[in-house]
């Protein structure tokens, strides 16, 4: 059961993730590839979001840990950290 919930896991929209590589990929095939990373964006932000309330719920009415609350906020803060970092294009207009 915990190899199968980490497989699903693994295989959420989110960059950083197996799942991530596999859609950015395939939209990379339809669309080009800076439309390909805001579908990435989206998809990755809509699945944590989910996932996240989905983790709220089993810690305030679940009798399970909240390691999938854990989980998805480090996810929602490594994904939010390097879009932060990551260097600014600059106009040279």
């Amino acid at each position: 059961l915990f190899s199968a919930s980490f497989a699903a896991l693994n295989l959420m929209p989110v960059r950083s993730l197996d799942g991530g590589t596999m859609l950015l990929s395939a939209a990379s095939k339809l669309f080009s590839r800076q439309t390909a990373e805001r579908i990435l964006d989206v998809f990755g932000a809509a699945a944590l979001a989910f996932m996240w309330l989905v983790g709220i719920y089993i810690f305030f009415y679940g009798t399970e840990n909240f390691t999938l609350l854990l989980f998805v906020s480090f996810m929602f803060a490594a994904t939010v950290m390097k879009n932060d970092s990551a260097p600014k294009k600059q106009n040279m207009s």
